[in-house]
């Protein structure tokens, strides 16, 4: 009996540890950083929309001014403010979920409602929004954007585990409500197996993601290549499965990340990591020193203060727009227009100067000559 108290115990210690998220910068730290957009619009003000996170995938949720340095081109910029986006910005988001047959494994359908209606929880209505999009062997559900929870709920209540996977599909559809909305976006896509009746291709979806910039999270539950693998010896027909590899390198692809779970019962905590990981998108705005029209391309760099704290990214580069660049232009000829009128003025004031002493010291001659011949005159009579 002691013993399974301890067992019990020692379980749940580790299950609150593991639901620990690490929000602050310690020493020691690799940081890695993500930039979403460099916006020099506002020129000498720079704007870098970015995600920073640890290398274990923890996003930094309190960063401030006394954290970073940014160099632009080896020179280091003076920060003029560092937000957090999501505190004014709205936060959308497209929950895509598959409610194929092969959901009804485990009670994965039911547990991954749980899962979704606890995130709902946190959703802040009087900004933040939510679509959700279901699918079988087609999208078959699919909400607008809504801050309205009860709707969302509703909607997960109607879905029933049945048919194939049309995870391409479902992704594009939700892709396609998600750009037509202002503010940060973001995907996260749930399946259980692979895709099996999508009308799209995946790289379509990819070219999709791209040309929309709103990254997919992608969630796979279920049975790993390998446990579908011994499934088929004993039972002679081949399950539905999750290809980690294939998945990684798909999300990796819609600027998001992959996670893998055999266990429905985790879904929960990994909603609220990916959600976590959304919210946590900075805006830094920093001033270039830099005003030479002819330096239109520009390598920026981030580094932390706290000197045991890397940064995991290369320096990223950003082109100054052709009206910015003009206006510098235009500045640089007004200076040298000035600088050659001030020159003009100088040397014509030299030379006025010259001529008068010139002219001076011509006259006193004159004088002097016409005094020396009255002299002479005088003496002769």
């Amino acid at each position: 009996i002691l013993y399974m108290i301890c067992a019990v115990f020692f379980a749940g210690l580790f299950a609150q540890q593991s639901d620990t998220v690490k929000t602050e910068l310690t020493a020691g730290d690799t940081v890695s950083l993500s930039i979403a957009q460099i916006l020099p619009d506002s020129f000498p003000n720079i704007s870098i929309i970015f995600t920073a996170e640890t290398k274990k995938g923890y996003p930094l949720w309190y960063l401030d001014t006394s954290d970073i340095r940014i160099f632009e081109d080896s020179i280091e910029c003076q920060i003029i403010r560092l937000e957090k986006l999501s505190k004014q910005k709205p936060v959308n988001i497209a929950l895509v979920v598959d409610h194929s047959a092969s959901m009804a494994s485990d009670n994965a359908l039911n547990n991954a409602r749980y899962a979704i209606i606890k995130l709902l929880r946190n959703l802040d209505t009087q900004k933040d929004s939510v679509i959700i999009v279901g699918f079988c062997e087609k999208v078959d559900r699919i909400t607008p954007l809504t801050p309205d929870t009860v709707r969302l709920k509703k909607e997960l209540y109607r879905m029933k585990e049945e048919y194939m996977t049309a995870f391409y599909d479902a992704i594009l559809v939700a892709l396609d409500s998600l750009s037509k909305h202002s503010g940060i976006k973001a995907v996260i896509a749930l399946t259980d197996g692979s895709d099996n009746s999508s009308r799209h291709s995946k790289y379509t979806v990819i070219k999709k993601a791209k040309e929309t910039d709103i990254p997919v999270y992608i969630i796979g539950l279920g049975l790993d290549k390998t446990s579908a693998a011994w499934s088929y010896l004993f039972t002679g027909t081949i399950p539905d499965y999750v290809d980690e590899e294939e998945l990684t390198s798909f999300a990796k692809s819609l600027g998001g990340t992959f996670t893998y779970t055999k266990s429905s019962k985790k879904l929960t905590r990994i909603y609220r990591s990916i959600n976590r990981r959304i919210q946590a998108v900075y805006e830094v705005v920093y001033l270039s020193s830099n005003l030479a029209s002819i330096d239109t391309s520009r390598s920026v760099a981030f580094s932390f203060k706290n000197a045991s704290s890397f940064v995991d990214s290369d320096s990223i580069y950003y082109s100054l727009p052709h009206n910015v660049v003009e206006k510098l232009k235009s500045r640089e000829r007004k200076r040298i227009f000035a600088l050659g009128g001030g020159v003009v003025v100088v040397v014509g004031g030299g030379a006025f100067l010259l001529w008068a002493l010139v002219f001076r010291r011509k006259k006193s001659e004159e004088q002097l000559v016409v005094g020396q011949d009255i002299e002479d005159n005088e003496i002769t009579s």
